[in-house]
């Protein structure tokens, strides 16, 4: 006989957010291979453009650097802390970060050359995980760091620059030849911000929208 009270469970599955970043990259075969620090500069900027595209660029910012504090897409990324006691909420966005990370590092590992993956074995060995801002210094360090040094030196005497009375025109075109340089260079260069505060206190403020005009491309670089 079948009991006259019969108890039904419904089990439910949780509806788990998707992450706010596309579950798809783009094609990436188009970026230049990382083989040698000639190809340090171009493979740079084609990741940082791809990742600035995904909303991923601040997984691979470093804090330490300049960068600009009013652009939210240009903010350093880092894991949620979790609590002593973590809910539901605070694993899913904890995963969440961890899966746009991975995603970041795909783009950084896609197109090194067998040579170049060489340079993150170290990475693995580290008993902290892995994050996409790791690997990509590891490559600067790698790639790019026998120019830093010089490149910071720039950067520091753009900072320092002062403009002689009625040298206004060579004052700017300094500043552009100078952040050209560093972008070239795939340097941090000094924020937008921090050009606007040189820029007025030199007293220049007619021209800082002419040289603001480098914004959006200093952005991701």
């Amino acid at each position: 006989m079948i009991p006259h009270l019969m108890r039904m469970f419904v089990i439910v599955k949780p509806v788990i957010p998707t992450s706010s970043v596309s579950s798809s990259l783009p094609n990436l075969s188009y970026l230049c291979i990382l083989d040698t620090e000639r190809d340090f500069p171009s493979w740079s900027e084609d990741v940082r453009h791809v990742l600035a595209s995904q909303n991923l660029l601040g997984h691979i910012i470093d804090p330490a650097e300049d960068y600009d504090h009013n652009r939210l897409s240009l903010q350093p990324s880092f894991p949620p802390v979790l609590p002593a006691v973590p809910s539901r909420a605070d694993y899913l966005a904890y995963d969440a970060w961890w899966a746009e990370d991975s995603r970041a590092q795909h783009v950084l590992t896609a197109r090194l050359s067998p040579a170049a993956r060489l340079y993150l074995v170290h990475l693995d060995a580290n008993p902290t995980r892995r994050t996409a801002r790791a690997v990509y210094g590891a490559l600067v360090d790698a790639f790019a760091q026998k120019d830093r040094m010089v490149n910071m030196h720039l950067c520091d005497a753009l900072l320092k620059t002062t403009c002689p009375p009625g040298r206004v025109k060579e004052y700017v075109a300094k500043w552009r030849q100078g952040l050209s340089q560093l972008r070239v260079a795939l340097m941090h260069v000094p924020s937008p911000d921090r050009v606007r505060r040189m820029l007025i206190r030199a007293d220049m403020g007619i021209i800082i929208g002419d040289i603001l005009q480098l914004d959006e491309r200093l952005a991701v670089v």
